[in-house]
């Protein structure tokens, strides 16, 4: 099982914090997205590709890393400041 935590915009506009995942038994995280997106619209609009960031474990990872099913991944929108 896959554990998904979404971060800051991507938390309020989706309303939650957190998922696990069971449908998803590995593969890219590119392909983990693509299946959430699958899953429900108003997640399609959110993770336009190259528009969110995210993490596996805790590590800051491209659209290419592997993902096993007990990893946890993190999704988060870039965050600017001035």
């Amino acid at each position: 099982m896959i554990r998904i935590l979404l971060f800051g915009k991507l938390r309020e506009d989706l309303d939650r914090s957190q998922l696990e995942c069971d449908a998803f038994e590995g593969g890219t995280v590119a392909e983990l997205r693509k299946m959430l997106q699958d899953s429900d619209p108003s997640w399609s609009d959110k993770f336009q590709k190259g528009a969110v960031l995210v993490a596996v474990n805790q590590v800051m990872v491209d659209e290419a890393c592997r993902v096993s099913p007990s990893d946890e991944v993190a999704f988060f929108l870039p965050v600017t400041g001035g």
